[in-house]
C-alpha cells in the first residue's frame, strides 16, 4: 500500500468535495483515520474528522441547495488547500459545524 502524503490527501479531499463524491470523501476519512491511528498523528486525526463531516454535508441536499453553499464551498476549499496544522484543521471543522448548525 502506498502511503499518501498529507497534501495529497487534502488535494483529493478538496477535489472529492467539489465534485460531491461522497464515497471518495468517506474513503479518505477512513484512510486518514487509519494513518492517524498507526502513526499517532493529530493532524491526520483532524483530517479524518473533517472528511467524515464533509461527507455528511454533501449527502444533504438542503445544504447544497442553500443560498450560502457556494460561499461556504469556496471558503472551505481555500482552507483545505492551506491546511498545514491542527489549528488550521480546527478552523475547517468550526466552519463546517457553523454551516451545519445554520442550515440543519
Amino acid at each position: 500500500m502506498v502511503l499518501m502524503q498529507l497534501q495529497d490527501v487534502l488535494f483529493d479531499l478538496a477535489s472529492a468535495f467539489k465534485a460531491r463524491e461522497v464515497l471518495k470523501i468517506k474513503a479518505l476519512a477512513e484512510y486518514s483515520s487509519g494513518r492517524a491511528f498507526s502513526e499517532k498523528d493529530e493532524l491526520f486525526t483532524s483530517i479524518a474528522v473533517i472528511a467524515y463531516s464533509l461527507s455528511k454535508l454533501v449527502e444533504k441536499v438542503n445544504f447544497i441547495n442553500s443560498r450560502d453553499w457556494k460561499r461556504f464551498e469556496k471558503t472551505l476549499l481555500a482552507r483545505l488547500q492551506a491546511c498545514n496544522s491542527v489549528k488550521a484543521a480546527d478552523k475547517i471543522l468550526e466552519d463546517a459545524s457553523d454551516f451545519s448548525d445554520k442550515h440543519g
